[in-house]
């Protein structure tokens, strides 16, 4: 039988009170809160009784050297300001000892309420935990995954921060909650779009995976980033939310395209100078279309493509035949 979660048991825990008590763990059962990106992660009530509670000046407390948010979300921070102001701090937040400057820490999970007691000029409850660079990412991810929802663009930059730690592929889809699949997405949008137009561009909350696998794509044709470099300079650029920012790139580089689309688009006439079909080059190769009152002439040539192809290859031989004919 699996042990209980450490995000389940502190989301069963009591409120934290204003004062320097620490809070007493309740013996009734609790729901348990489940979730598939905190798999792997449990840890017993009695391993967390035994962490280290301590009451920590904010000021010592450095930000995850691992990011995973683009932006803060100012509507949730004050609400929770305002939760904190009136009921106290629910939940401690994971800190461990910082590696390299003595007597301060850096924070695993727990970012906002670290803002929000920092605002409040409070103290701040903390399980302190020493921590390495692996542990302190998967306990930072099994936050995000199972209370605090990150955007897909935040996950996938969050998934890479992961691969740099050396942590599994299960590993991380795992604390991800997502599958080989959906990871392998995530790595070739942020192998594909640069770091900092991402960072440009911030959360986009309303932008999911195919519409960045889209701008991923737009990238690899030429003049992309030049065009997308003249967008972000732009005045308007900056007073933009974050979606409008991603869509206003996104139509920038797909508009260009389609210009030098038809730019590089060749009409075929017939003997008559009827249009019956246009070449066009793309990102993948030449694409041939048929005219739209052209369809039977379109099934024709789909049916014939193999003949005529084969006829195409016999010619070329031939004339490659002539040629070295013509040397000797």
């Amino acid at each position: 039988m699996r042990k209980p979660s450490i995000l389940s048991k502190l989301g069963a825990a009591a409120p934290f009170a204003a004062s320097s008590e620490l809070p007493v763990a309740t013996q009734q059962p609790r729901p348990r809160v489940s979730s598939t990106a905190i798999a792997g992660l449990s840890r017993s009530l009695d391993d967390l009784a035994a962490d280290s509670v301590a009451t920590l000046d904010a000021g010592i407390i450095d930000p995850s050297p691992f990011g995973d948010r683009l932006e803060q979300d100012e509507e949730a921070l004050n609400l929770l300001v305002a939760s904190i102001e009136s009921e106290g701090q629910r939940l401690p937040v994971l800190v461990r000892p910082h590696p390299e400057q003595e007597g301060r820490y850096q924070l695993a999970y727990g970012h906002r309420r670290l803002q929000a007691l920092r605002s409040l000029n409070r103290k701040v409850r903390a399980f302190v935990r020493p921590l390495s660079d692996a542990e302190l990412i998967l306990e930072q991810g099994a936050e995000n995954g199972g209370r605090e929802a990150l955007t897909w663009i935040e996950r996938a930059l969050f998934a890479k921060e992961m691969e740099a730690q050396g942590l599994s592929p299960k590993t991380i889809w795992t604390t991800l909650g997502v599958d080989r699949s959906g990871l392998s997405r995530m790595r070739s949008v942020v192998d594909a779009i640069p770091a900092h137009l991402i960072r440009a561009i911030g959360r986009a909350p309303g932008i999911g995976q195919p519409r960045w696998q889209d701008l991923a794509d737009a990238f690899a044709r030429d003049g992309a980033r030049n065009r997308v470099a003249l967008i972000v300079e732009g005045n308007e650029f900056a007073s933009l939310a974050s979606d409008q920012k991603f869509i206003a790139i996104l139509r920038a580089v797909e508009e260009q395209a389609s210009r030098a689309q038809r730019l590089d688009r060749k009409e075929i006439m017939s003997a008559t100078g009827k249009q019956i079909a246009y070449v066009s080059a793309t990102a993948k190769g030449q694409t041939f279309a048929i005219s739209k009152n052209e369809a039977q002439f379109s099934e024709w040539l789909a049916q014939n493509l193999p003949e005529l192809y084969r006829q195409f290859q016999d010619r070329n031989a031939s004339e490659a035949s002539d040629v070295a004919s013509s040397q000797h």
